[in-house]
């Protein structure tokens, strides 16, 4: 699982971090959590994220997205709706925008699929 949680570093570290590129991510990969978006990461900016491209085969197990403080987050990319896999979005603290972006997701993988993914909205 790869888990980036506020506790795990102190507030006044600035790490310099790269993120790994989509195919560098295991394909087994069920969660995912980004959370924080004061610190910025050189690839894709991860912590302080607007724009976040990736399709459902770059993660085609995952199970559970939790996304917290992600504020300059501009939404979630549409192609999650198709991971088939995914049955839980958790949003804490994001934008309108990405809240808005869960909500479609949840629609579509519901008219595409007659699937549910459970959605929580902080």
């Amino acid at each position: 699982m790869m888990e980036l949680m506020e506790n795990s570093l102190p507030e006044n570290v600035v790490p310099d971090l790269i993120l790994l590129p989509p195919y560098a991510f295991p394909q087994n990969l069920k969660n995912l959590a980004f959370s924080g978006t004061t610190l910025q990461w050189k690839d894709l900016s991860i912590l302080n994220i607007q724009y976040w491209r990736a399709s459902c085969d770059h993660f085609p197990c995952l199970e559970r997205l939790f996304l917290e403080r992600c504020f300059a987050f501009d939404s979630i990319p549409q192609d999650f709706a198709d991971i088939t896999t995914l049955a839980l979005i958790d949003i804490r603290r994001c934008s309108k925008s990405v809240e808005n972006s869960t909500k479609q997701i949840q629609q579509d993988i519901k008219d595409k699929y007659a699937s549910f993914v459970e959605v929580h909205i902080l």
